[in-house]
């Protein structure tokens, strides 16, 4: 949805309209609960690594006396030697891709993603007493660096800036300031069939996505990785789905690394 006319339509929509990922919202705010570092989420992994490591040596445990007696005594070792070191080559791969090493962030595509640790995550967090939304915000912000060096995008308006309806007016021009500034693709999705209605249509080379973390989480899981993208969660002074702010100068750094500029010229605001 092009600005003008989602603008229009914010004028004429009631207060607040929760989106999907919403609707269990019980009104109270949460101003501080996702801001968390990426290492939550690399701390996380590392446990559910552990859980994942020990399940397998359950099973095999419980299986290797039927494959001894089929004379397959050494299967259960090659088969535990390999799924151990399938679980520490992914471990490593996201702590030292995250700490630096850039051929690593690649690799981590080999190995099937970090985008299917969330769920587990999300769990193994809530006996911890961490939120969805905090482990999300930890996730998005090691995703951001697994997609940091996106492949460079020659023609700006295959750069899509996707935006929800609920960020405050003022991120809002200042968002389309950028737009104009950089001649990208920019629309403003009231949700998740919109937003994919605008990916098909613009068919974008790279996306820079804006949205709460549970919106940003699910659209990761639906683009599979098939599109490059940086995303960048809302904070909600007043709660989700009514007048969010974001971080106008991330967004000006994640356009230009897409469009393969400089990124220590960005003027501060």
């Amino acid at each position: 949805m092009p600005f003008e006319e989602a603008e229009k339509q914010e004028q004429k929509r009631p207060d607040r309209r929760l989106g999907d990922e919403w609707v269990d919202w019980d009104g109270t705010l949460q101003q501080d609960d996702t801001q968390t570092s990426a290492w939550v989420f690399i701390g996380i992994s590392a446990l559910l690594i552990i859980v994942c490591g020990v399940l397998g040596w359950g099973i095999l445990w419980l299986i290797a006396p039927r494959l001894q007696n089929a004379g397959w005594e050494v299967v259960p070792k090659i088969l535990l030697w390999v799924w151990l070191g399938y679980l520490s080559s992914w471990f490593l791969t996201l702590f030292l891709g995250y700490s630096g090493v850039l051929f690593l962030r690649r690799m981590m595509r080999w190995l099937g993603g970090i985008s299917r640790m969330v769920g587990p995550a999300v769990f193994l967090g809530k006996i911890f007493g961490l939120s969805r939304d905090r482990i999300g915000h930890a996730f998005i912000l090691v995703y951001n660096r697994f997609e940091v060096l996106p492949p460079l995008i020659k023609d700006p308006l295959r750069l899509l800036l996707l935006l929800p309806r609920c960020v405050s007016r003022e991120n809002m021009v200042q968002l389309w300031e950028l737009k104009e500034r950089y001649g990208l693709s920019q629309m403003v999705a009231l949700g998740g069939t919109e937003a994919r209605k605008a990916i098909a249509q613009i068919r974008p080379e790279g996306i820079v996505a804006v949205a709460c973390e549970r919106d940003l989480l699910v659209g990761i899981k639906d683009l599979r990785g098939r599109i490059p993208v940086l995303a960048f969660t809302t904070q909600r002074p007043e709660g989700p789905c009514k007048n969010t702010l974001v971080d106008i100068e991330e967004i000006e750094h994640a356009i230009r690394l897409f469009l393969g500029k400089p990124t220590d010229d960005i003027v501060k605001k």
